[in-house]
């Protein structure tokens, strides 16, 4: 079916609309949102927008112009707006395929395993007290079943997936860099044993406890390395 349905959020009714209708007021609390005809509102407004989207999975999205950048005095103004806040989608778009963002985080020495978890709260502390300062009765009603500790418990986060990786340690005397430790790294460590700082075959490389030597020490640890092929 979602062939022929293409299932997408509608950025004018999500992000813009207020919730009025005939029967009664606003009821939209949206606290990125200042209500300005600012560009800089527009864009805060479509960075959560997008991080909204790209949670739900949603494939596809529907807009007017209007409903991104604010209308300018000019034709020229109404499109350099719309230009300055169309390049922050663009920004945030992702290869066919990938539902994630690449952070690097720098593995500590020793490290054996990264364990990753990911968790949801289904209302944070900023939005609750929001909603309570600005929100009225509804709002205090709201953030009185928030606090409740046999209600809401403060939308204590949960777990919603978890996993461990290991971690290989590095191999040490792969001197070569062909993804072992063989006979040609036993013929570079051979070549620097019983050496030191300053003699023509000293390899620091070969001298894994950094004594400014290589010796028996150092051939323990190229003999615990021999034979690894998971460098």
């Amino acid at each position: 079916m979602k062939e022929h349905l293409r299932f997408s959020v509608v950025y004018w009714h999500t992000f813009r609309g207020t919730g009025s209708d005939p029967f009664g007021a606003e009821t939209m609390v949206r606290p990125w949102d200042d209500g300005s005809a600012s560009v800089e509102n527009a864009i805060r407004r479509a960075r959560v927008a997008f991080e909204f989207m790209e949670k739900l999975g949603a494939p596809y999205y529907a807009f007017h112009d209007r409903d991104v950048a604010p209308e300018g005095d000019s034709l020229r103004e109404t499109n350099a707006n719309f230009d300055a806040v169309q390049a922050l989608p663009v920004n945030y778009t992702y290869t066919d395929g990938q539902h994630w963002d690449d952070t690097p985080f720098a593995i500590p020495e020793g490290a054996a395993y990264a364990r990753a978890r990911v968790y949801h709260q289904t209302t944070s502390r900023e939005y609750i007290e929001f909603l309570r300062d600005n929100g009225g009765v509804p709002g205090q009603v709201a953030y009185d079943a928030w606090a409740d500790p046999l209600i809401g418990n403060k939308s204590e986060p949960v777990i919603m997936l978890e996993g461990t990786l290991p971690i290989a340690s590095p191999c040490l005397a792969d001197f070569d860099g062909d993804g072992d430790v063989d006979l040609g790294d036993f013929g570079v460590f051979g070549a620097a044993f019983n050496s030191t700082t300053g003699d023509m075959n000293y390899n620091p490389a070969a001298d894994f406890d950094n004594d400014g030597d290589v010796d028996l020490g150092d051939f323990g640890v190229f003999g615990s390395e021999f034979n690894r092929s998971d460098c």
